[in-house]
Order: C-alpha cells, then sequence, then structure tokens
C-alpha cells in the first residue's frame, strides 16, 4: 500500500507499507510542521496485490 502524508514543511512525503500474510512492514515517518497547529492528514494512493 502507498500512502502520502501532508503537512511536512517540505511538501507531501510518499511512504509505502508490505503486508506478507500477517506480517506488516512499515518505515517511520518523521516530518517537520511550520506550526503545532498544522493538520497532518493521510490519503491511500494505491494498494496492490501480488
Amino acid at each position: 500500500m502507498t500512502y502520502d502524508i501532508t503537512g511536512d514543511e517540505s511538501g507531501t512525503v510518499t511512504d509505502t507499507l508490505s503486508f506478507v500474510g500477517t506480517s506488516v512492514t512499515a518505515h517511520r515517518s518523521v516530518l517537520s510542521t511550520p506550526s503545532s497547529k498544522t493538520k497532518v492528514s493521510v490519503k491511500i494512493v494505491s494498494v496492490s496485490c501480488t
């Protein structure tokens, strides 16, 4: 699954989750926001099955 995170100062961050059986692999995303009031959101971009 690929997803976009918005709210980071430098722009949209794109990352992925991988599912194998019942195991999930995710990378930790670190964001820098211009303000503590900045809204951060995640949008699923694509899901693929192999």
